[in-house]
Formats: structure tokens, C-alpha cells, sequence
């Protein structure tokens, strides 16, 4: 009677390693789905966002004034260092008396993709990258998400 339960305990754990080896390259593959899921809508929405800023001028005027209130300094001059459509933008949009009374600065940057601000203010300066805000943005979406899926 005791060899037989000792022989099924070794086929039950036989069985076990069977299954564990089983699940592991299931769980590999799942998280290999999962990243390539991510860097896929990361794509995609880089696109969307991409030809919504060629589209939505908005988007531009939105990201120069969230960049110039991330600035600790207020009242000092500031040099906005943008991509050259993107100074059209920002001059049609607040004209050049505007402009002069915030003590602006324009300057074409043609390193800067469409959606991209670089402002600089005495010893402070902020870059604001549209594909850095776009990856932070699903990087703590994904991240909130998967924190919660885990309660």
C-alpha cells in the first residue's frame, strides 16, 4: 500500500512539472503579447497625434502655455525655441504686440518636430517634446492600469 501511494505521489508530481513547464512559456508569451500590444498602441497613437497636430493649431497654443506656466519664473523674458510652421502658429495666434507685452521671444529651431517646445528663461529652461509627453502619458496609463488589475 505504501509503495503505491509513494508511486502516485511521483506521478502526480511528474504530472506537476508537466504543467508547470507548460504554464511558464504561456505566461512568457503572454507578457511577450502584452509589450508588443503596448509598443503597437504607443505606434498608432504617435501617428494619431502626429496628424492631429499638423491639423489642430490648438494643440501647439495649448503646449507653449503649459510649458511657459511650468516655468518658475514669471515676468522674465522667455525665448520659445519651436519648429518653424509652429512660430506661425503662435505669432498669427498672439501677434507681435502680444508678443512684445509677455516678453516673448520666437526662435526657429528646425531640430524640433511639429509639436515640440523648448523655452528657456534666465537659468531655467523646460523642454517639452510632443513624443515624450505621448510616452509619459500611456507609460502611466499602462502603469495605472495594471496597478489596478492587480487588486
Amino acid at each position: 500500500m505504501a509503495a503505491g501511494e509513494e508511486y502516485i505521489k511521483q506521478q502526480v508530481d511528474t504530472f506537476m512539472n508537466l504543467a508547470n513547464q507548460f504554464s511558464n512559456p504561456l505566461e512568457l508569451m503572454t507578457s511577450q503579447v502584452e509589450k508588443q500590444l503596448v509598443d503597437m498602441v504607443l505606434a498608432l497613437t504617435k501617428e494619431v497625434v502626429h496628424v492631429e497636430v499638423q491639423t489642430n493649431p490648438q494643440i501647439i497654443l495649448d503646449t507653449v502655455k503649459q510649458s511657459v506656466e511650468a516655468l518658475p519664473i514669471v515676468g522674465h523674458a522667455i525665448t520659445l525655441k519651436l519648429n518653424p510652421i509652429d512660430i506661425d502658429i503662435i505669432r498669427a495666434a498672439y501677434g507681435d504686440e502680444e508678443l512684445n507685452i509677455r516678453n516673448w521671444t520666437l526662435a526657429v529651431e528646425p531640430s524640433l518636430n511639429r509639436g515640440d517646445v523648448y523655452i528657456e528663461a534666465g537659468d531655467s529652461s523646460v523642454s517639452y517634446k510632443l513624443e515624450d509627453r505621448v510616452k509619459n502619458v500611456l507609460q502611466s496609463f499602462c502603469g495605472t492600469n495594471r496597478h489596478q488589475g492587480g487588486e
